[in-house]
């Protein structure tokens, strides 16, 4: 299925993009698009967000989603 991903700060910064759309399999999970990404940031100083709400790296992917990947911040 096809998702629409984007990037921002230093994860965009290390990607060399903002965003792409990806191809991953029926049922794909937001873990499995964080390990198909092949992040160089750790995965714990990242968070997801769907349709503007945050999730957590067990959802399912839904064709069409739009999500953005984001540093956490922090201070």
């Amino acid at each position: 299925m096809i998702i629409h991903v984007k990037f921002s700060g230093y994860i965009a910064a290390s990607l060399g993009c903002r965003e792409k759309t990806m191809e991953i399999e029926t049922s794909g999970t937001v873990q499995d698009l964080l390990t198909k990404l092949n992040l160089t940031v750790s995965q714990s100083w990242i968070a997801v967000s769907i349709g503007g709400k945050l999730r957590d790296r067990r959802t399912v992917l839904k064709e069409g989603d739009e999500v953005l990947v984001l540093p956490l911040g922090g201070g």
